[in-house]
């Protein structure tokens, strides 16, 4: 499973800025107003910057107002293509959102699981909260599906943790209610009550969300709540080094 980018690329220079085309982009007046990652100018390594930002995250993640979220639709479509091509032997029928989210960010919005902790996610479970309202098959099938996908990650290697070390996963269940999606495009809608939620830590991530963090916009993974939070990080060398900007979330959408 996969998130988006936009790449622009100079001689010797590099540069990552948010969003997609003008006629895609949303201007929601309901949109959470966080602070994500617009752009970023380096000159170097793009491994070394992935390892550094996946470093700095991994020492501030539990500081308060540092949050990650970043959301993906997982249409039929591609269900479809998933299925007809083999990628995985376990698709779901029905189509999905898949949220993956830090533990702070399930603070922020206020929900907990209905039967039990995310605690065991710091400890390196991949840990995953379905809503209550699936019928069996439905949540039988996600369940068989992203234990796949999970390991299928894992044992792509290029991250050292606990997941990676132990394979653990876990599902546990919540109350739907209404959560902002995060995404740019037009055709998806701004809001769903029942998503997948992937409560992610550095513990319980694979290469993929690890690589990721470096993803840019509104529907990147790094989300701080607010300016003062932003400001206690902003002259660190990994911003200063990489010329991270970040910006209001509803001026991203402009």
């Amino acid at each position: 499973m996969k998130a988006k980018a936009i790449l622009a690329a100079v001689v010797g220079t590099v540069v990552i800025a948010a969003g997609v085309l003008a006629a895609q982009l949303l201007n929601r007046a309901d949109v959470p107003e966080y602070y994500a990652l617009k752009e970023f100018f380096f000159e170097g390594d793009f491994d070394e910057f992935r390892a550094d930002m996946f470093n700095w995250y991994k020492a501030v993640q539990r500081e308060d107002g540092v949050m990650l979220a970043e959301t993906e639709y997982y249409g039929k479509d591609i269900l479809n293509d998933w299925k007809s091509g083999g990628v995985y032997k376990n698709v779901p029928k029905d189509g999905f959102w898949y949220f993956a989210v830090s533990p702070s960010y399930l603070e922020e919005i206020g929900l907990r699981p209905l039967d039990g902790s995310i605690d065991e996610a710091w400890d390196g479970v991949r840990l995953y909260l379905l809503p209550n309202t699936l019928n069996e098959r439905v949540a039988e099938e996600l369940k068989v599906f992203l234990t796949e996908d999970a390991l299928k990650a894992a044992d792509h290697g290029g991250i050292e943790n606990g997941f990676t070390e132990r394979h653990k996963i876990a599902f546990l269940k919540y109350a739907p209610d209404k959560y902002y999606t995060w995404r740019s495009e037009t055709a998806l809608p701004a809001f769903d009550d029942a998503p997948v939620f992937y409560v992610c830590t550095t513990e319980n991530m694979t290469s993929f969300e690890s690589e990721s963090l470096i993803a840019t916009g509104v529907d990147g993974y790094i989300k701080f709540k607010n300016e003062n939070t932003l400001g206690r990080f902003k002259d660190e060398p990994l911003f200063k080094n990489y010329g991270l900007k970040f910006a209001k979330t509803s001026e991203i959408y402009k």
